[in-house]
């Protein structure tokens, strides 16, 4: 038995700067104390004499004790021009933690609390985004007493400003310090988002050397970059002493620090990636020199200079080679267009004077004697795990790239360009993650001593598969047209395999080990790297199909069960594609097996998230499919959690429950949770987020609130194009639902012209989406153009049948849109087989409206056709299945009931 401590002893180890042995000490009494959280309060009471609630962030400097959200407050270790930001202590991750809340002391004329508030949330979304090793960790955002406050990773060696200050820096050490600050940047650029502040002041340094950025307040996403007003300027005369170090807050004031700020963030115009380039070059130049490049003892003066390119010259006493400062001019350009076009062009460019001679020269000249000469023109060593960049390769260099764009424009696509643009986005951004994971993973090991040899040897193992699927989705693009080759080139640049994943080393651990047998091993490994070829290239599904097949036989033939679990499930995913979900849910079962046996927890948790939505939302079968939900939700908590995983959990189980029109309000609140798990995980502008969007505007739908949906989907979409370009399948999808929306918040003229976008540009795609047609059946109806509405009908119940079985649910749709053109065109006799169809087709599913809709097509068909009996008693059992959404949801159900009550009695019923 463990005896707990003191409260005063817990209080001492909160407070110091924790060795291993206390964290130990710590974290065995946290296991054997029931009560953490009343301890930890307790405790800091005993010292501090503060209450457990005490002190507001609002009400002037937060007391040491007090308990901010969960966050025990220790020390006041830094404040800034919107923010105060403490030390903390985490009870229940034990770890310390630094919290920022908004500053209460602000002088009249500062920017409102307000604006202070959004941008302390901004600062959440845009770390939110990001996963990088030279980028500050957000742990949490919450509220206390009205004040929004964030928790984020401690760093304890100041920030990189004082660095440079307290003591002579060399300039290679000076770059190498600014390189990092600029992978980070590149990270943050790669997901959309523009810093918009950085400086000196804003990069925090570690004990370990490492480097993050912060102070993400002012970023916007890239796409949104525009200006938050117009720029006015602190005051012509205002003197520079204060001004270089205040970031301007006011309404209609500059966005950004002035020093540091481009002409752009002067003029007031949007801000793009070149803006963060032009003032990471002059921090840069600031640690090189000594002095920043442009000089004004007014912030108009300096304006003017920055205007008009006014760099000093260098100092005669100047070590810095020539190629870095032509990089750094360059950097410093007035004109955006003139600059580098990304961070890492520019880290490019300032690479060889890092790695190669011109350092060294410059200390030659610097040096006394032939001796000290002869040693400085020595060539360093290679420095660690600064091989990333070279073992990514030209993977997607000029010859590639020029042979992806040459490929997609022989399609003659119109959407061939904006294809293009998608996919040199998604593999530049998936380079530079790649890049930063591997630099991690070696420094992790090699330098900072928190991983295993084993664990690194996992992590490069599944950094060369990403690779290799990176690879092989550009050799299969290049590799020529085919069908649908721009639509496969969109979206498989949005679904290669997360690099993420990778630093993911409790899943990486998890499979069994490798066989001992060195052959066999070998023979693992090599098919590994062949699966990551299929899973990465943009195959057409019955391709990739084929492809799959032989890689499976092969791995059960080995019976290595997590590869055997993982090719089973990759297979599955393919057969459902190809619409064979009856062999894809025999297949997922068969790989839920291999998982199990290799304790793979998270392709278990796959394969029971794609069981549940293959059962329970594409086959209906709603009780069979949340049993598979239960399972997975079972495999998320003995893995331990994975937000991004449960996202896709929660968001299938709502649609899911779609199915059950009894259970409306449940399938919203989990797709609302998944969409906030995925606003958590990838922040506000992801395809995660876009899909929850997108699915809690269809329960939403289904509910009976269009006008509610429509906010959504229009959300997702604008996401979408951001991510994918205006031409993907994706984008025409959403403008479908749009339509469909509009039509049923009573607005067929608005919804047509999108109904027509979605089926061209589908079209367009080479997809033929029967679902769009249909709305647009039904919009046609709507407006009286039965004829119309009947070619469209006919057209997609040919297409549904050449894609569906006889007896597909499917088939039901086109069919009782058919019957229901016939009636109004006065045909009921020819509207009474379709009607049949239909409602024979309806009598299986849990979807009540939609049983009752074609029950009451039939009703009415069967009266035309001269069977009264039969038709009342459809139109009865009709009125009875829209009775619970009726009553419950109103809306389109109960106007259906109603007008089912007005038939009745007008046909003696």
């Amino acid at each position: 038995m463990i005896e707990c401590l003191d409260d005063n002893r817990v209080v001492d180890l909160l407070e110091a700067r924790l060795d291993a042995a206390e964290i130990d000490q710590v974290t065995l009494h946290l296991d054997a104390c029931a009560d953490c959280r009343r301890l930890v309060a307790s405790a800091t009471r005993v010292v501090t004499g503060a209450s457990q609630d005490g002190g507001s962030p609002g009400a002037g400097p937060v007391p040491r004790g007090t308990c901010v959200g969960r966050y025990v407050v220790l020390d006041r270790i830094g404040v800034g021009s919107m923010g105060v930001v403490y030390a903390a202590y985490d009870p229940e991750l034990n770890r310390r933690v630094a919290l920022k809340l908004l500053r209460t002391d602000l002088p009249s004329g500062a920017t409102p609390a307000a604006q202070l508030r959004a941008r302390l949330v901004r600062e959440a979304q845009a770390l939110a985004q990001l996963a990088h090793p030279h980028v500050i960790v957000v742990h949490d955002v919450g509220t206390h007493q009205g004040e929004v406050f964030l928790a984020m990773e401690l760093v304890d060696g100041g920030t990189l400003a004082r660095w440079i200050h307290e003591a002579p820096r060399t300039p290679e050490a000076v770059l190498e310090k600014l390189r990092q600050a600029g992978e980070g940047l590149q990270a943050a650029h790669a997901a959309g988002i523009v810093h918009r502040d950085f400086k000196p002041e804003n990069v925090l340094l570690g004990v370990d050397g490492r480097v993050r950025v912060s102070d993400f307040g002012l970023a916007r996403a890239s796409r949104e970059a525009a200006p938050l007003a117009t720029a006015t300027p602190h005051g012509a005369g205002e003197p520079l002493a204060a001004a270089l170090t205040a970031t301007a807050t006011r309404t209609g004031a500059l966005m950004g620090t002035p020093a540091y700020m481009a002409p752009e963030q002067w003029a007031g115009r949007p801000s793009d990636a070149r803006t963060d380039v032009f003032a990471f070059c002059v921090a840069l130049y600031e640690g090189l020199y000594g002095e920043r490049p442009f000089e004004g003892a007014t912030t108009a003066l300096l304006g003017a200079a920055v205007a008009s390119n006014q760099v000093r010259p260098a100092p005669p006493s100047s070590r810095v080679p020539g190629a870095v400062r032509r990089a750094l001019l360059r950097g410093l350009r007035a004109d955006p267009a003139e600059r580098h076009p990304s961070m890492r062009a520019l880290l490019d460019d300032l690479a060889p004077a890092r790695r190669g001679r011109g350092w060294i020269i410059a200390g030659v000249v610097a040096a006394a004697g032939v001796a000290v000469a002869g040693l400085a023109l020595r060539r360093p060593a290679a420095p660690v795990c600064q091989t990333a960049a070279a073992d990514w390769g030209d993977l997607f260099g000029a010859a590639h790239e020029q042979a992806v764009h040459q490929a997609l424009a022989q399609t003659s696509s119109p959407s061939a360009q904006g294809a293009f643009a998608t996919v040199r986005q998604a593999l530049e951004g998936y380079g530079s993650a790649w890049i930063s994971m591997r630099t991690d993973a070696c420094l992790a090991t090699r330098v900072r001593g928190q991983q295993s040899e084993a664990l690194l040897d996992l992590r490069m193992q599944c950094l060369d598969e990403r690779r290799r699927a990176a690879a092989a989705f550009v050799a299969s693009i290049e590799t020529g047209p085919g069908e649908g080759l721009v639509e496969r080139a969109t979206k498989g640049a949005a679904d290669l395999a997360r690099v993420d994943d990778c630093a993911d080393t409790r899943a990486l651990a998890e499979p069994v080990p490798m066989p001992a047998d060195r052959t066999k091993r070998a023979r693992v490994v090599s098919l590994a790297g062949r699966a990551a070829d299929v899973e990465g290239a943009a195959l057409e599904a019955a391709a990739g199909l084929a492809a799959i097949e032989p890689l499976l036989a092969e791995a059960r033939e080995l019976a290595w069960q997590p590869l055997v679990a993982r090719l089973e499930y990759d297979h599955a995913m393919r057969l459902s594609r190809l619409r064979r979900n009856r062999e894809a849910e025999i297949e997922l079962q068969e790989a839920a097996v291999a998982a199990e046996e290799a304790h793979a927890d998270a392709i278990l948790l796959d394969v029971w998230t794609r069981l549940l939505y293959l059962v329970g939302y594409q086959e209906y079968r709603v009780a069979d499919g949340l049993l598979w939900g239960r399972y997975a939700l079972a495999a998320l908590a003995r893995h331990g959690g994975d937000d991004r995983r449960a996202s896709r959990l929660f968001a299938f189980t709502g649609l899911v429950l779609l199915n059950d029109e009894s259970r409306l309000e449940e399938a919203r609140d989990n797709v609302q949770h998944a969409l906030d798990l995925a606003r958590k995980v990838d922040g506000p502008a992801s395809k995660g987020v876009a899909d929850a969007m997108t699915e809690l505007s269809m329960v939403l739908f289904t509910m009976g609130r269009p006008e509610q949906a429509l906010p959504f989907e229009r959300d997702a979409r604008a996401i979408m194009e951001g991510l994918l370009g205006p031409e993907s399948i994706d984008v025409a999808l959403s403008l479908g639902n749009e339509g469909e929306e509009l039509l049923e918040s009573g607005r067929p003229d608005e919804a047509l012209p999108l109904l027509q976008r979605s089926a061209a540009l589908q079209e367009r795609l080479g997809r033929n989406d029967s679902a769009v047609l249909g709305v647009i059946g039904r919009t046609l109806r709507r407006k009286g153009r039965f004829q119309d509405a009947l070619d469209v009908d006919q057209r997609t119940r040919a297409q549904v049948g050449r894609n569906e079985q006889p007896d597909a649910y499917d088939l039901s749709f086109p069919n009782v849109a058919v019957a229901l053109d016939l009636l109004a065109l006065g045909r009921g006799k020819e509207a009474l087989p379709f009607a049949e169809q239909g409602a024979r087709l309806r009598q299986v599913t849990t979807s009540s409206s939609e049983r009752g809709e074609a029950r009451f097509v039939l009703a009415r068909a069967l009266w035309e056709a001269g069977d009264p009996g039969r038709a009342r008693q459809q139109a009865a059992d009709a009125r009875q299945d829209y009775r619970l959404t009726a009553e419950r949801y109103g809306g389109r159900f109960r106007k259906a009931r109603d007008e089912i009550d007005a038939w009745l009695p007008a046909h003696g019923g």
